[in-house]
């Protein structure tokens, strides 16, 4: 099991703490890597960028088509698909 050090506070890796964590502005290490993105945008997406504006890993960049995912950066929080006015923003 992995474990994340926030603040002193030693606790079970979780994407949700990492979350909040990050948008706390607190300093962490993730000891551990490899993202299964959570979330994909769909072709309803009509590049308005409120996404892109609101993932707080910046992982949300403009595509050929529309706005794209990098799975690698991606935190699976869901606030990209709760800022989506189009509701573009799927779960995979």
């Amino acid at each position: 099991m992995c474990i994340c050090v926030i603040s002193s506070l030693a606790i079970p890796e979780s994407r949700d703490i990492i979350t909040l964590a990050i948008q706390q502005q607190n300093n962490i290490s993730i000891l551990t890597g490899g993202n299964i993105m959570a979330y994909k945008i769909n072709d309803g997406c009509v590049s308005c960028g409120a996404c892109a504006a609101a993932c707080p890993a910046g992982a949300i960049s403009e595509g050929a088509d529309h706005y794209e995912i990098d799975p690698e950066a991606c935190l699976d929080c869901g606030t990209c698909a709760a800022e989506c006015p189009t509701g573009s923003i799927e779960q995979a």
